[in-house]
């Protein structure tokens, strides 16, 4: 599946090398952080096999990540390079995806400018390079939301409720927290569609019921510690406060100046377009269930990275239609461009010149 017109195509394919070249570029240079040792160490000292057990039987992530590294791992070498290479692959088809989502709820215009957006935006560059499951998380779940948008319009075809429910059973397997907005835009599906939807989220539980064993580990964890320590003071989750504080700053980075006032104002402004509301809605509802949940199990705001992708083609609606728009001349739509292009791109520059991406290896995120 390709972009009809050829110059999108080429656009596209631009963007897309841009973006490439952004995520290869010395992505081994950097020593591992934490959470990337524990990963590596874990597909390291473990046969494939034994490597899934534990992601089921422990308090850990689910396998599917695991799965792919391990491969990963043992066809390039016990090294920082073959740990990272899957998240930079998944960071790099992104990028194609975010525009088939932008082209989807909008317009060719709105894919380019979301694939440029997601190209360039700091926090998808830095986890394209770090070696967990978070652009795996963001692909699948960019995915999803192509074929869930036709479902929220009424297009209730099996391809788009096979699409939808395979891409959260793979979110499922990736990280659990993913199920946080799965489970907001299912509970909308099951309100819209009723009896239709139960027998797909059936699909969904069954297929994913596996993932109970990991959620017993959990719990019989949780019952040991009762008393001593929470799961937030042994595994250092994020408290309240910083997760308020600090969350445009782990979402947008300090282009968050410039994505939160077009994200609130394109809610506003296409208010009258259901997925927008519901996906919106849906990240407002997961960000919320972080914050309530802080303080029984240990929380990141990266946990919720895969949300942003979306938010993002979203703000850009604005945009994307008034270059659209017949009525105003190719001065008035380059004058517009060039002066978000100036603002964005400034911040973005700003952002790598003050170290806000810091070496993983050096410190806690």
């Amino acid at each position: 599946m390709t972009p009809k017109n050829n110059n999108t195509f080429f656009y596209l394919s631009l963007i897309t090398l841009f973006g490439a070249i952004a995520r290869i570029w010395f992505f081994w240079k950097d020593g591992l952080h934490i959470d990337e040792k524990y990963t590596f160490n874990l597909v390291t000292t473990n046969d494939l096999p034994g490597t899934i057990a534990f992601s089921l039987t422990h308090d850990c992530n689910p396998p599917l990540f695991y799965v792919i590294d391990w491969i990963s791992v043992h066809l390039f070498g016990a090294n920082i390079f073959a740990e990272r290479l899957p998240s930079v692959i998944f960071g790099i088809l992104l990028i194609p995806a975010i525009y088939y989502f932008g082209k989807e709820l909008r317009s060719e215009t709105l894919g380019l400018f979301s694939a440029l957006a997601v190209a360039t935006l700091g926090p998808l560059w830095y986890y394209s390079q770090f070696g967990r499951a978070y652009m795996l998380e963001c692909l699948l779940f960019t995915v999803m939301c192509i074929f869930y948008i036709r479902l929220v319009r009424g297009e209730s075809g099996t391809r788009n409720w096979f699409v939808v429910t395979a891409m959260a059973v793979l979110l499922a397997y990736t990280h659990l927290f993913a199920i946080i907005p799965i489970a907001f835009m299912f509970l909308y599906l099951m309100w819209q569609y009723g009896r239709e939807s139960l027998v797909w989220m059936f699909g969904t539980f069954f297929a994913s019921s596996p993932l109970l064993l990991l959620f017993k580990a959990m719990l019989d964890w949780r019952i040991v510690t009762r008393g001593t320590q929470t799961w937030a003071e042994e595994w250092y989750g994020a408290p309240f406060n910083q997760i308020v504080i600090f969350a445009p700053l782990e979402f947008f980075g300090y282009s968050f100046v410039f994505w939160i006032p077009m994200i609130v104002y394109a809610t506003w402004m296409y208010r009258n377009m259901r997925e927008v509301l519901v996906l919106v809605g849906t990240f407002i509802g997961s960000f919320a269930v972080l914050l309530a949940v802080c303080d029984i199990t240990p929380v990141f705001l990266r946990y919720l990275v895969l949300l942003v992708p979306p938010v993002l083609a979203i703000g850009l609606l604005p945009v994307a239609d008034f270059v659209d728009d017949a009525e105003h001349t190719k001065e008035q739509k380059i004058f517009v461009i060039g002066s978000f292009s100036i603002f964005y791109f400034a911040i973005i520059a700003f952002a790598f010149l003050t170290t806000l991406y810091l070496p993983k290896g050096n410190y806690f995120v």
